[in-house]
């Protein structure tokens, strides 16, 4: 298992200057000395030897500077009088749509099987068991990637790959959870184990209407059904694999979870006393690796609340758990989270606004894209009452959004865009900030905005992306690579708009017919709206790249290493400034060159998203094995990408 961190204790020593000093060396705490700097690069593997790499680099104040100069011109645009930034303000004025000139800041028919006192005891245990369940969920339990946490969080985890939902039976997750740990016997019979494959289902001898099974369906007495198609699927590279090898997968992955709930095994809820390594360990692991006294008081406490769970002596349930939190709290103490900040995250647990704001982005996204087309061929649709109406229900939204992404970070206590989840909701978010800051007065662009933060939203909580908190590593924790991604993530959401635009103008030049004055008219409003995007995308994209170097020379010594991220965002600024500029090259200085193009342009930021993410292998990258399959919908989204290009450019005669 490789460290989650690695430091260097080294001794300086400068006869000549009579210094002598010891110091420790990390990630993003380099050794400066003299014109030197010592970073952190390596060791041996026997922890022997370390491997530090040293730089002298007399240009790196002059490059910051350079830097610096170019950020403040790329601003400074946004403000004069004679920039074409401004001229674009001008323009959507004239036609009715006012933009803030604002900098964007760094930016269940379910069937279950039980007998009749299975009934009884599920009944009873519902109405029952909702206390202890909550006291349970505020148990602390050590993730495998080292994060404290709350039971709680584990269980909706837990219960959302099982089920696929965050309840199930009409309990909650920590119910659910409380339930198999207490009562496997039981609950190993209860169909709650999600599964859609027809071909998965005839094999495993269900109906083939039925969406749950049970643990115990994948066993005959105690061999595993699965076994040998487990063993094919694993055998069959990534992108040959077929719906039903990926469900044999997934299902194996559930009841593999289902097991380890039965047994306690996911359950890292016991620290040990004066472990250097602030190591918590599950019951049955404890039982291995505690002295004998930890032992019996940790066994007495874990049997104890199961015992009294079973016999339904929830009052007695309650003080064992207050005793685990005691042991945790007092064994723990150095790693164990606030009880402030574990009530916030069971708060955030409940509440769960990610998903429904998604629902509501969609939903309110797609009313505003109808009514604004609608708005172009018949006037009477247009209504500032309902422009306003919507504009404060985006802003009540965008709020709730702001505010939940703020209790990701204090819970987290990292900045909430450090992985594919929290980077999507992220790039959302700076959507609805682009939309409502800058072009809150045009329906069609503000309805471009909302939809492009549903979709965000929506891919972020697909069913292959985690949306657990997690740790960050060490290389991540710090300001400059918070304001690094948060400024380039910040720009893909100008750069989705644009694209988002371009796309709604390509349809209104198919609709242009005798009657255009109304089309034209918004076909020029929203080219420049979608200018003004790209401009300030590009500026935000640019500068955080200059971040990005001042990060990289900070952590390792050098700006630029031509990583696949760091390629693919450099062509993303050559791609869109091509495409502000082809209006110096008279014959493609038209706004139906500039829809294409800006719209295409989006092509290679989700290169560098997905592209450079999953299928890349790099620094920035989360690609490992196999590449992943390229999705299906992304040969049909194209295709109709070229389509309505091809039908546009038949009426395209609009400078």
């Amino acid at each position: 298992m490789s460290p989650s961190s690695y430091s260097s204790k080294v001794r300086l020593i400068d006869e000549k200057n009579n210094v002598k000093f010891d110091y420790k060396i990390y990630m993003n705490n380099t050794l400066k000395y003299g014109n030197y700097q010592f970073f952190q690069s390596s060791y041996d593997m026997d922890e022997k030897g370390t491997i530090l790499s040293v730089n002298n680099d007399p240009g790196k104040w002059p490059t910051y500077f350079g830097y610096f100069l170019l950020t403040l011109g790329l601003i400074m645009n946004m403000f004069d009088k004679k920039s074409r930034f401004i001229k674009l303000t001008k323009d959507i004025q004239k036609y009715n749509s006012i933009i803030v000139i604002i900098l964007l800041s760094l930016f269940f028919n379910t069937n279950t099987y039980a007998n009749n006192d299975g009934i009884t005891y599920l009944k009873n245990f519902k109405k029952d068991s909702i206390q202890t369940a909550k006291n349970f969920s505020m148990l602390i339990t050590q993730s495998s990637m080292g994060r404290m946490k709350p039971i709680g969080s584990l269980n909706i985890e837990i219960i959302n790959k099982l089920t696929k939902k965050s309840s199930f039976l009409g309990m909650s997750a920590d119910q659910l959870i409380l339930g198999m740990l207490s009562k496997p016997e039981l609950w190993r019979n209860i169909r709650m184990l999600k599964i859609k494959t027809p071909k998965l289902k005839k094999y495993l001898g269900v109906d083939i209407n039925r969406n749950y099974i049970s643990f115990s369906e994948a066993f005959t007495g105690n061999k595993y059904k699965l076994q040998s198609l487990v063993e094919k699927a694993n055998a069959t590279p990534l992108n040959k694999r077929g719906t039903f090898e990926k469900d044999i997968l997934k299902l194996d992955e559930i009841l593999n979870i289902q097991y380890a709930v039965f047994y306690g095994n996911i359950f890292k809820i016991f620290p040990k006393k004066n472990d250097k390594n602030n190591k918590w360990y599950n019951p049955l692991d404890a039982m291995q690796e505690f002295s004998e006294d930890e032992k019996k008081y940790t066994t007495y406490m874990i049997s104890g609340m199961i015992n009294t769970v079973v016999n339904k002596n929830y009052d007695e349930a309650n003080k064992f758990i207050q005793l685990i939190s005691n042991y945790q709290k007092e064994m723990g103490k150095d790693i164990m989270p606030s009880d402030k900040i574990v009530k916030y995250e069971i708060l955030f647990n409940q509440l769960s606004i990610f998903p429904k704001i998604t629902i509501a982005y969609v939903l309110i996204g797609l009313i505003m894209f109808i009514i604004s087309f609608m708005t172009v061929f018949n006037k009477k649709w247009s209504s500032d009452k309902i422009n306003n109406a919507l504009f404060v229900v985006l802003f009540v939204l965008f709020f709730i959004q702001t505010s939940a992404m703020g209790m990701r970070w204090y819970i987290s206590g990292h900045a909430p865009w450090s992985d594919t989840y929290e980077s999507l909701i992220y790039i959302a978010w700076s959507s609805m900030a682009a939309g409502l800051l800058f072009f809150r007065k045009s329906i069609m662009a503000l309805s471009a905005t909302v939809v492009m933060a549903g979709v965000f939203m929506f891919t972020a909580h697909l069913s292959g992306i985690d949306p657990q908190i997690t740790n960050l590593v060490p290389v991540l924790k710090s300001y400059w690579l918070t304001i690094h991604v948060s400024i380039i993530t910040g720009s893909y959401g100008f750069f989705a708009i644009s694209a988002m635009l371009g796309f709604m103008t390509l349809l209104l030049f198919i609709s242009r017919g005798k009657n255009k004055e109304n089309v034209d008219r918004t076909i020029k409003q929203i080219v420049s709206i979608n200018e003004a995007a790209v401009i300030l995308g590009l500026a935000m994209l640019t500068i955080g790249n200059f971040i990005g170097g001042v990060w990289a020379n900070e952590s390792w010594g050098r700006y630029w290493g031509w990583d696949p991220k760091e390629t693919w965002a450099w062509v993303s600024i050559i791609v869109y400034a091509i495409v502000l500029h082809l209006r110096m090259i008279p014959k493609l200085n038209t706004r139906f060159i500039f829809t294409v193009m800006s719209t295409l342009a989006f092509s290679s930021i989700l290169m560098t998203y997905f592209g450079v993410n999953f299928y890349l292998s790099g620094m920035h990258s989360y690609a490992t094995g196999d590449p992943v399959p390229v999705p299906t919908w992304v040969y049909v989204l194209s295709s109709i990408l070229f389509i309505v290009i091809v039908l546009a450019s038949r009426k395209r005669d609009l400078k």
